[in-house]
C-alpha cells in the first residue's frame, strides 16, 4: 500500500516510467516521504529484522528454522536474506527516492549506490536500537499506525494530483500589457479645381 501513494501521483505501475515522471517533475518526491517511512517498516517485517523477528527469534536460544541448518546451506539461507534486503531496498530507492538517474551512466550509479546504501543503513541502525516486540504488539503496531500513515499518504497525493490537475487544466489569463489594436487612418487629400463658370 505505501507503493499505491507514489505509483497513484505517477499516474502509472510501471517503475521505469515512474522514475522518468518524478524526473520530469522535480521535488514531488517529497509528497511520499510518509510512504518512504511505511515502506521501510514494512521492509524489515518483510525481512523478519529485528523489531519484527518473532518467527525467527536470533535473541532466543532456538533460532526459529535455522536451528536444522548450518555450514553451507545456513550460508546459502543468509546470502538469499542479504540479497533480498538490497533488492528491496533498491526498489525504495526506484519508487520513493527517483532523483539522481538523469545524471549520466557513472554519476547516476554511483548514486544509485548511494541511496541503497542510505536505505540499508536505515534498516540497520533500525535493528540495532529496538528491541523485538510481542506479536500483539506487532498487530497493533502494524494495523494501527502503520495502516494509518498510509492512508494519510493516500489522501495527500491525492490532494496534490487533484490540484495539480486543476491547475493544469485552467483557462489560460489573457496578458494584459497587449499593444492596443491600431487603426489606419487615411489622409483624404481634397483637390480644389477652378470652377469653369468664373467671369474672364
Amino acid at each position: 500500500m505505501s507503493v499505491l501513494a507514489s505509483a497513484m501521483l505517477a499516474d502509472t505501475w510501471s517503475l521505469s516510467e515512474m522514475t522518468k515522471w518524478y524526473s520530469n517533475h522535480p521535488f514531488y518526491w517529497m509528497f511520499n516521504l510518509i510512504g518512504f517511512f511505511v515502506a521501510v517498516v514494512a521492509l524489515l517485517g518483510k525481512l523478519e529484522k529485528v523489531p519484527f523477528d518473532t518467527p525467527d527469534a536470533e535473541t532466543e536460544i532456538v533460532a526459529g528454522t535455522f536451528t536444522e541448518y548450518s555450514g553451507r546451506l545456513y550460508a546459502f539461507f543468509r546470502v538469499a536474506l542479504d540479497i533480498e534486503l538490497v533488492v528491496g531496498a533498491a526498489l525504495i530507492v526506484a519508487v520513493f527516492l527517483p532523483f539522481g538517474f538523469d545524471l549520466g551512466p557513472f554519476p547516476g550509479f554511483f548514486v544509485w549506490l548511494a541511496k541503497i546504501t542510505f536505505v540499508v543503513a536505515i534498516l540497520t541502525v533500525a535493528r540495532s536500537i529496538f528491541a523485538r516486540m510481542r506479536i500483539d504488539q506487532m498487530i497493533e503496531f502494524c494495523w494501527i499506525e502503520l495502516a494509518s500513515l498510509d492512508r494519510k499518504s493516500l489522501r495527500v497525493n491525492l490532494n496534490v494530483k487533484t490540484l495539480s490537475g486543476a491547475l493544469s487544466e485552467a483557462p489560460a489569463i489573457p496578458a494584459t500589457n497587449a499593444e492596443p489594436a491600431s487603426i489606419a487612418v487615411t489622409p483624404v487629400a481634397t483637390i480644389v479645381s477652378p470652377s469653369n463658370d468664373e467671369p474672364k
